[in-house]
């Protein structure tokens, strides 16, 4: 079998310690809302509330069960009941 002869990265001599103590510039972007989803969540909202999962909070199932109304609200308004 015949070796990969290629050449290592190495640091020539014409850098110097301050070229090496510079940290990267880190550019954070805002993380996009796109308009179809603040529709989807909005919908949702509206459609558990009207169907009575946003009235009582109380336990932690009755919070899951209003979290998956809102994202599965299609499916509320089909008739099916989510409920943990």
């Amino acid at each position: 079998m015949r070796a990969d002869h290629r050449p290592r990265a190495h640091l020539s001599s014409s850098w110097t310690a301050t070229t090496l103590s510079r940290k990267p510039i880190v550019v954070l972007r805002r993380p996009r809302v796109s308009l179809l989803g603040v529709a989807w969540i909005v919908v949702g909202l509206i459609v558990a509330a009207n169907r009575g999962y946003l009235a009582h909070l109380n336990t932690i199932g009755h919070i899951l069960s209003a979290v998956l109304a809102v994202v599965l609200w299609p499916l509320i308004l089909l008739g099916v009941h989510v409920a943990i």
